[in-house]
């Protein structure tokens, strides 16, 4: 499980440090891809077993469904795999980079079954939104949970 929230500062050649709690979990090899939310302008972080979990409930998509086989170019297009290095660092695609705004300060947080990297700017504006207590508590209430 993905838990808590760090603070990292990105190089010039796109590596940042990845958590040591989350390279044990990710593996040698994970995946990197875009948030599905447009107002969540971050990256998602899955260990090969959550993103082969993901894409097998994909594959279920009818080749006819136009619609789904858009999501699943859009979904896989902009997906890497990755690796941290020896020193502990991920090396991000420019591509993905740019999508989430990342420059300087990144925040990785933990998102349950996947990690999530932001931008820091972007995530204080995404926090600051965020309803109040009561709100996420309803939200809760309304899911069964």
């Amino acid at each position: 499980m993905f838990i808590g929230r760090f603070q990292y500062a990105m190089d010039a050649k796109g590596r940042m440090m990845m958590p040591a709690e989350f390279r044990l979990l990710l593996g040698e090899r994970f995946v990197v891809s875009r948030s599905l939310h447009e107002s969540c302008k971050c990256l998602y972080v899955y260990p090969m077993e959550g993103w082969n979990a993901f894409t097998d409930k994909l594959k279920t998509i009818p080749m006819t469904d136009l619609d789904g086989q858009d999501v699943i170019r859009e979904l896989f297009s902009e997906a890497s795999l990755c690796k941290v290095d020896s020193h502990g660092r991920l090396l991000l695609p420019e591509h993905l980079r740019a999508y989430a705004e990342l420059d300087k300060d990144v925040i990785v947080m933990g998102s349950l079954d996947h990690a999530e990297i932001w931008a820091k700017e972007g995530y204080e504006s995404y926090k600051a939104q965020r309803t109040d207590r009561k709100e996420t508590l309803k939200k809760l209430e309304a899911m069964g949970i």
